[in-house]
């Protein structure tokens, strides 16, 4: 069963519930998933997240990660 992003509106909380998906954020952002603010934001959507993430990662990468969730 493929992982719905719910046009990137799924929260922060269900999408890491995923263990596909909560390895693959913690593998390719680091430094963004380990900061206190997201392990708090459960109820902030991934397009939150996305916002934040585009001032700390480059866009690129943001895009494959995006792929490989949406592959999920």
């Amino acid at each position: 069963r493929q992982l719905d992003l719910k046009n990137n509106q799924i929260k922060v909380e269900e999408l890491l519930k995923n263990r596909e998906a909560k390895t693959l954020l913690y593998r390719e952002f680091p430094q963004l998933m380990n900061f206190p603010v997201i392990q708090m934001a459960g109820n902030m959507t991934l397009q939150n997240i996305l916002q934040i993430a585009r001032n700390y990662i480059p866009g690129n990468k943001i895009r494959l990660v995006m792929e490989e969730l949406r592959k999920l």
